[in-house]
């Protein structure tokens, strides 16, 4: 009905596309000029025209002609067209690399956009380094097209000696090289990267000379050389990695879920006139009076709103609901694998700053279970089979329900404090802002005033969980050669129980065994249970419904446990409808909730059991993770305090671990040191201590002791995880903050004493004494305003403790 431009670059295509702006006749059409001076449209419309002149120059469609056409850089851009070929452009020197989202590739085993990685790989070789791009310059300032393409046919007289890439050149109307790469470059590819970088540099090399005619001659002889001594000391183009995994990660961009700005702008209109219809006066709130507002009618309307949205939907959905969840997770998976290995590649430094400006991958799980959950618990008895658009309203809905009461659980808790603002049209936004002692009679009398930076402790945690690897290479890992493009013979994994693992620790051995026998089942029944389901079809990783007896009796027969164990394994896998609509869907509370699909994956629904392959493998994440930690992810009660302690005192190992690591680099400095320094060991020099120290340091030149103390603790998200915590460290009596804090004062009182015991040379100033909090994970305590401890990571703790300044209180980076 209406057609509304802001960019005159709009106008512009639309009249080139169709000849006419008005093309339905419309009467009333008018053109507004908006009064506000704005050059927006002509900065980008020039910054955009060198790109145009190569596109000109090298005889291919204006930019207006590709489907979409991104500007990643000045003088670089990134075109798409119709047929999903890519085109990268780069003005200095004038390239173009041409790459297709090849199916060839995905016959090969390969995510068809590797095609892309191999171009870019390409474009910013070209672009870091002076010499390859001269190499690539054509006479004439003439672009050069290069065109990649992948075979699954491999040359002929190719083996394990010889490599082939196919290749061929034009000069009419410019410029092309064409590039053939198949499996044996791909081969050497995953096995080593270098070489088959190597053997493309010299054959891009080789078409480059032929289409300028360049022979040998004094100046380009000097090119020549130049080119490949610089090609050969650059990263790869790209990198490929084999591995034997459970279930086949799938290529990128499979999701079929349109959550976008529109589905979540249609959301926040149904919320909108939710707390319009209850008559929640605009305006806005802080504090308490806010906390009151969202905990007494803001939370209960999303919920209502959500529930609303889905009740006339059919039984159909739970199907379709979980059939998009089992797509989100599976992306999660393969750009968690991705990423885990980028990070540790030449060019891991541009993936962190991409993942660091890419949401939680949460964001596209979380609200599809709150939806799954939410239909589980109370069956959807209607008739409309919601299509991928409603489900994605839904599932933004969903993401501002979780915003929403988790914002109100950290304002509860008081790790934040909350405002709460209701427009005229009823849009609402819940605000974080800086923690806040609660004063209201609902909230945790036993919380201690705070000043805590959730804000920059969530940044600080993911900066360190994105750090580039120093390497992705596994040690000890043999690189076995693979032939790809051939069938792959799927063999059948026997089960292995726990207690047969060489390396199984005794702690970890005993904390099973007593878990077997308080709750039924241990580590073995679980695993069984959770393999058996999530590879039910060989070779299929979509949602199916499996009869629950078929389950059981598959994983008895692979296992071979006893019936009991398996069964009560089932017991805590399976999502019972009647159990989760008894405790209702608190999805705000995660780990605190007895049942949820993060830790019971496989809903009952009927007699059958709803299997999604990928959310049963991040679940299998999940159990892995949390008997790392030590712990269980069962709600307290559901978890005997017999099991419990088994697991705190394998958890024991791990801060030992810690200790040991920590040890090895102060050795490694060369800092006299001392660790586990017991109160009878000091008084034999005249040092008074309170407690045990972990780890002593001196370091002499800069004339520092650093009193440390060595912490392994878990990872915390949720509000009340990090309430405990900060729980844990900041307890004024027996927190470890005073732990540490308490023995820095006593090392200071005779500071000689603590240097003797270290057999430290005297400084040349005064021993200053300073306490440090080691962790393996960024601890939220030291986002506390005053915490009055220094506190940092293992990788970081050698970069701090040279730092030539005294570092402040709090998380600190050694650089």
């Amino acid at each position: 009905d209406d057609l509304f431009w802001l960019d005159f670059a709009d106008v512009w295509r639309h009249w080139r596309r169709h000849g006419v702006i008005n093309p339905t006749g419309a009467v009333d059409v008018a053109l507004a000029v908006d009064p506000t001076p704005d050059d927006t449209a002509w900065k980008t419309s020039a910054a955009w025209e060198p790109i145009e002149v190569v596109l000109a120059d090298a005889h291919l469609p204006p930019v207006s002609d590709w489907s979409i056409a991104k500007l990643d850089e000045p003088g670089q851009a990134t075109l798409w067209s119709a047929s999903r070929e890519a085109c990268l452009v780069l003005c200095e020197p004038p390239l173009l690399i041409s790459a297709a989202l090849d199916e060839a590739l995905s016959d090969l085993g390969l995510d068809p956009a590797f095609a892309l990685g191999v171009a870019d790989g390409l474009l910013l070789t070209c672009l870091r380094s002076a010499a390859v791009a001269a190499a690539l310059a054509i006479p004439g300032h003439r672009p050069l097209l290069v065109v990649l393409g992948f075979t699954t046919s491999r040359p002929p007289g190719s083996d394990d000696d010889h490599v082939g890439i196919g290749m061929r050149t034009s000069t009419s109307p410019g410029p092309v090289v064409d590039l053939l790469l198949g499996p044996d470059w791909l081969e050497l590819l995953g096995t080593d990267p270098r070489d088959a970088h190597r053997v493309l540099g010299h054959v891009l090399l080789r078409c480059v000379e032929q289409v300028t005619g360049r022979g040998p001659s004094e100046g380009w002889d000097a090119i020549r050389a130049g080119f490949l001594a610089a090609w050969e000391q650059s990263p790869p183009v790209a990198m490929i990695h084999f591995a034997e995994t459970t279930i086949d990660y799938r290529a990128k961009g499979q999701v079929s879920l349109p959550r976008s700005h529109a589905s979540s702008a249609r959301a926040r209109r149904l919320l909108a006139r939710a707390i319009l219809a209850e008559g929640i006066a605009p305006g806005c709130l802080v504090g308490d009076a806010a906390a009151a507002l969202c905990r007494d009618q803001v939370a209960p309307v999303v919920d209502a709103a959500l529930k609303e949205l889905i009740a006339g939907w059919s039984k159909d959905a739970v199907l379709g609901v979980a059939e998009h969840l089992n797509d989100a997770h599976a992306e999660r998976a393969r750009a968690a694998a991705e990423l885990e290995r980028a990070l540790g590649a030449p060019w891991a430094q541009t993936w962190r700053s991409l993942a660091l400006d890419t949401p939680e991958a949460a964001e596209q799980t979380r609200p599809l279970e709150v939806l799954l959950e939410l239909l589980i618990a109370d069956p959807p008895m209607g008739s409309v089979v919601p299509d991928r658009f409603d489900i994605a309203e839904a599932a933004d809905l969903g993401h501002l329900a979780i915003e929403i009461r988790t914002a109100l659980a950290g304002a509860e808790r008081g790790i934040h404090s909350l405002a709460v603002v209701v427009e005229d049209g009823g849009i609402t936004r819940v605000i974080l802002g800086p923690s806040l002692h609660p004063d209201g009679p609902d909230a945790a009398r036993h919380l201690a005033p705070l000043d805590f930076d959730l804000g920059s402790y969530l940044a600080a945690n993911r900066a360190d969980r994105f750090r580039a690897r120093p390497d992705t290479a596994i040690p000890g890992e043999a690189v076995v050669p693979v032939r790809i493009g051939t069938d792959r013979e799927r063999t059948a994994q026997a089960f292995h129980r726990l207690s047969d693992a060489e390396d199984a620790p005794k702690r970890l051995l005993v904390a099973d065994q007593t878990m077997r026998e308080a709750c039924g089942t241990g580590i073995d029944g679980l695993s069984a249970v959770l393999g058996t389901a999530v590879t039910w079809r060989t070779g299929d990783d979509h949602v199916m419904l499996v009869p629950r007896a078929e389950l059981r009796s598959a994983a008895l027969e692979w296992s071979q446990l006893p019936e009991e164990e398996v069964d009560a394994a089932l017991g805590r896998l399976v999502l019972d409808p009647e159990a989760l609509r008894r405790e209702g869907v608190s999805y705000w509370e995660q780990e605190r909730r007895r049942h949820r699909l993060a830790i019971s994956p496989l809903p009952l629904v009927g007699e059958d059991l709803v299997v999604m392959p990928w959310r049963i493998f991040a679940t299998q994440g999940v159990y892995a993770g949390y008997w790392e930690d030590g712990r269980l992810p069962w709600h307290p009660d559901d978890t005997p305090d017999s099991v419990r302690n088994a697991f705190v005192d394998y958890r024991k190992i791990a801060n030992r671990a810690l200790e040991v690591e920590a040890v090895g680099i102060v050795t490694a400095l060369g800092f006299p040191h001392r660790a586990n320094i017991e109160p009878h060991q000091a008084a034999a020099l005249g040092l008074e201590l309170p407690g045990e120290i972990d780890l002593l340091v001196a370091d002499p030149r800069r004339g520092r002791l650093w009193v440390c103390e060595v912490k392994d603790v878990y990872a915390a998200v949720s509000p009340a995880t990090i309430r405990r915590r900060l729980d844990k460290f900041l307890d004024a009596k027996d927190g470890h903050v005073a732990q540490v804090t308490r023995s820095a004062r006593a090392v200071a009182g005779n500071p000689h004493a603590a240097a003797k015991l270290l057999s430290a040379p005297s400084p040349a100033r005064p021993w200053r004494v300073l306490p440090l909090m080691i962790t393996r994970r960024v601890e939220p305590a030291a986002f506390v305003e005053g915490v009055g401890v220094t506190f940092t990571v293992l990788v970081d703790l050698a970069d701090t403790l040279r730092l030539e300044v005294d570092p402040e209180s709090g998380h600190t980076r050694g650089w």
